[in-house]
């Protein structure tokens, strides 16, 4: 018994001798990756959000700077759009009666798993003309505003994904082209 212990120990150790030589040529290896390789990737503007929703911002620069280092090709991605259905999600989903516009990667990663990406420009034209969205704030101070009086006041209206949609919309000042775009592929509720 002493002599198969003594046999595992010595084979424990010699395999420890032999990881440590690996990580050694590992390490070695290591050094010689240019660092800038890893932090200097490319990007796309940097845009500034109006409202609380900076992890969103976050995402959509991540997938912008994935997109550009595989095609070389700049891709304006619409953070309002995922704001858009954060906040369905919210109203419809009965969370609250006042918008929170907080979030973090696993949220802004279930949108975009769920709702997809869209270009800044089929969204809200006027968000590609500005650094920051002046209509996510708009959208925001509408929607609490129904939330608090108007069509959206009463729970019961809030599980009416079409009332919803509808008064999200208004809010957002989406085009009837846009809501029809929405409604083919989400459906009207």
């Amino acid at each position: 018994m002493k002599l198969r212990s003594l046999s595992l120990a010595l084979l424990l150790s010699l395999s420890a001798v032999s990881a440590m030589g690996c990580a050694t040529e590992v390490a070695e290896e290591e050094t010689e990756v240019d660092e800038n390789e890893i932090v200097n990737v490319p990007q796309t503007d940097v845009e500034r959000q109006s409202i609380g929703n900076c992890w969103l911002y976050a995402h959509a620069s991540w997938i912008e700077s994935m997109n550009k280092s595989a095609t070389g090709e700049d891709f304006d991605l619409s953070q309002s759009y995922w704001t858009y259905w954060h906040w369905f999600d919210q109203i419809a989903g009965g969370y609250s009666s006042e918008i929170s516009t907080g979030g973090n990667w696993t949220t802004a990663n279930n949108i975009v798993r769920k709702y997809g990406l869209m270009a800044e420009k089929d969204f809200i034209f006027a968000d590609t003309l500005n650094e920051m969205s002046n209509r996510q704030k708009t959208a925001l101070d509408t929607l609490n505003a129904s939330l608090k009086n108007g069509a959206l006041k009463d729970p019961a209206a809030r599980r009416d994904k079409r009332k919803v949609r509808q008064e999200m919309d208004r809010a957002w000042g989406l085009s009837f082209e846009q809501s029809r775009m929405l409604d083919r592929v989400f459906g009207p509720s």
